[in-house]
């Protein structure tokens, strides 16, 4: 629970460096940056367990990190049009695709009851967001394609898994791919 909560913590801990230098750094540039700071942190325990590096699931890894990227480069995007709670909260409604994405590629079935969750989520959300609808409409549409790439990244995560992908596997290829996919629009 405390590993949870720390992580979250520092995920909005990122997210307000971000706001704090979208001013300055182009989303590429931002992104690229922040893969740099994970591969400088987490090489160490890669070299550790050279096992990890080997994949037969190269392919699906791209996928992945290409909806990962062109989620975090689209919420960043969000950012410059939204405050940061409205993009936040617009972003974690990646939850609601989820399941549909996974319906449709996974093939994993769908419950009823889950049916009435994303729509209570919705109303939900609605009455969070200011009342009076008094959002940028770019932002906001920004906003939604970013929730729905994360919700194709989760949902190619959630296929690594079935795959029996080590998660440090995912972590490596999703900093590296990252890096090498970031790097040509940051220059």
């Amino acid at each position: 629970m405390m590993v949870m909560l720390a992580a979250s913590f520092l995920y909005s801990l990122g997210n307000l460096f971000v706001v704090l230098v979208q001013d300055r750094y182009s989303v590429a540039q931002i992104i690229l940056f922040r893969n740099l700071a994970a591969l400088l942190f987490l090489t160490p325990i890669f070299f550790k367990n050279p096992k990890y590096f080997r994949t037969n699931h190269i392919k699906l890894h791209i996928i992945r990190n290409v909806w990962a990227y062109i989620n975090v480069a689209l919420f960043y995007l969000t950012l410059r049009h939204l405050g940061l709670v409205d993009a936040t909260i617009l972003n974690s409604t990646y939850a609601f695709f989820i399941p549909f994405i996974s319906f449709i590629w996974l093939k994993e079935s769908m419950p009823a009851h889950i049916w009435w969750s994303i729509g209570f989520g919705f109303l939900g959300i609605t009455l969070i967001l200011q009342p009076n609808w008094n959002l940028s409409p770019l932002g906001s549409l920004i906003a939604l394609c970013s929730s729905i790439t994360a919700a194709f990244s989760f949902a190619s995560v959630r296929s690594l898994n079935l795959k029996n992908e080590p998660p440090l596997r995912s972590y490596f290829y999703f900093y590296v791919i990252g890096f090498v996919f970031v790097f040509p629009f940051s220059i």
